[in-house]
This record gives structure tokens, C-alpha cells and sequence, in this order.
């Protein structure tokens, strides 16, 4: 694209903000590697982070079924990332790679349930699981400035094995009275109710690595 510079040719490797369009993509960016230190850059933000889960009660059939779920904590670590070029230049597919738990052995979260004059009351927590978040980033160059748009989403893995829920009183906890207080609240069981719960927080991280990653392009890929 320049028969002047021997160094600038489609496939070049590109070194940014130096005067030089090396690979002829019309751009002095090299935008593959500013996005994918953006990514991690983002990942990076976000783990170990927290999620407070708000305290869900209920009472149904004039108080022959009362519930209570409280002190759910949400841990989110990073994992691996992945940037990937599509067929159009300024568009990439990414993944970012995340494990998710909720409390532990030693600070659990805690079910009460009442079903027809039957009551457990219960201590819980979620291993860890693996959760991604994938989707894609476009960038707009423009001279100077580079601008990204994130679109991410992901779903809850969580499955009936990655909960664990003992006895307050000892022994294993009665997960079909469980079911059967949050069955009679709507849900479909203990695990439809913390998968909701697990994936309303997904949304919101979600949302939040759109924006982080948003703003390390805007930093990391400036020519």
C-alpha cells in the first residue's frame, strides 16, 4: 500500500500511533492487540468481586407455606480471555472466561421453610462453576481516536450437584420441602430459584465488562 516503505504490506505486523499504516488496513492501530489488552484489562477489573444477593421471603396459602433465603453472596473470579478477528476488519468475537460460587463452608447462606406444619432450616453453599460471557466488540476508528462497542451475555451453569445444603440440626437438609415452599412461591424448585437469582447478577456483570472493556479501548488502543 506504500512502494515507498518496503515494511508496509497487508499482513505486516502493526506498531501503533508510529506515522505508519504497516499492515494496510487504512489504520495506524494495531486493533487486534489493543483489544484483546482491553479484554483482559476488563477481566482483570472484575475478579474477585462480590454480589450481595437481596433476602427473599414469602407466604403463601394464608401462611400454610412460609420461606426465607438469606445472606447469598455472589464470587466472581477471571479465568482466560480470547479476542478473535472476523470477516470484517473492525469486529471481533470475544470470550471471557469466568468462575462463579456463592458463599462457602465457612460463611454459607441460610433456608428456612414451613410447608404444612413441616419446617428445615438449612445452610447452604454453591462450588464453583465455570461461566463465560461471550459476544462481540466493534470498534470505530476515528484518526486518533478509537471507540468500542461491547455486547456480551451468559447464562447460569449451575446445576442441582453444585449445591450443597446441610442441616442446621445435622445431617442432610430435605430438599423436596425445599422444592415443595418455593414450588407453591412460583419457582420450580430451590435450584430454578438461585439460578434466577445467580443470573440476575450475570446480567448486571455482564453489563459492567461491557463497559469496562468500552473504556480500556478508549485507553489502550489511542494512537
Amino acid at each position: 500500500c506504500d512502494d515507498t516503505d518496503g515494511s508496509a504490506y497487508p499482513g505486516a505486523s502493526e506498531s501503533s500511533g508510529d506515522g505508519v499504516d504497516s499492515d494496510c488496513d487504512g489504520y495506524d492501530v494495531n486493533t487486534q492487540s489493543c483489544l484483546s489488552e482491553s479484554v483482559e484489562d476488563a477481566l482483570d477489573y472484575v475478579s474477585y468481586w462480590t454480589y450481595g444477593v437481596a433476602d427473599a421471603s414469602g407466604s403463601e396459602y394464608f401462611g400454610a407455606v412460609n420461606w426465607y433465603i438469606w445472606a447469598q453472596t455472589l464470587y466472581v473470579d477471571g479465568n482466560s480471555t480470547s479476542t478473535t478477528p472476523t470477516s470484517d476488519a473492525m469486529v471481533y468475537d470475544v470470550e471471557l472466561g469466568t468462575y462463579l460460587a456463592m458463599n462457602d463452608y465457612y460463611d454459607p447462606y441460610y433456608v428456612e421453610v414451613e410447608v404444612l406444619g413441616s419446617s428445615e432450616y438449612c445452610y447452604g453453599w454453591i462450588d464453583w462453576t465455570t461461566l463465560n460471557f461471550v459476544g462481540d466488540v466493534e470498534l470505530i476508528v476515528d484518526g486518533s481516536d478509537v471507540t468500542g462497542y461491547a455486547d456480551l451475555s451468559a447464562g447460569s451453569t449451575i446445576t442441582e450437584s453444585d449445591i450443597t445444603l446441610e442441616s442446621i440440626y445435622g445431617g442432610s437438609c430435605n430438599l423436596s420441602l425445599i422444592d415443595s415452599a418455593l414450588d407453591y412461591a412460583g419457582y420450580g424448585g430451590l435450584l430454578d430459584f438461585q439460578e434466577e437469582a445467580v443470573n440476575n447478577v450475570v446480567d448486571a456483570l455482564a453489563s459492567e465488562l461491557e463497559d469496562e472493556i468500552e473504556w480500556y479501548v478508549d485507553y489502550n488502543c489511542a494512537e
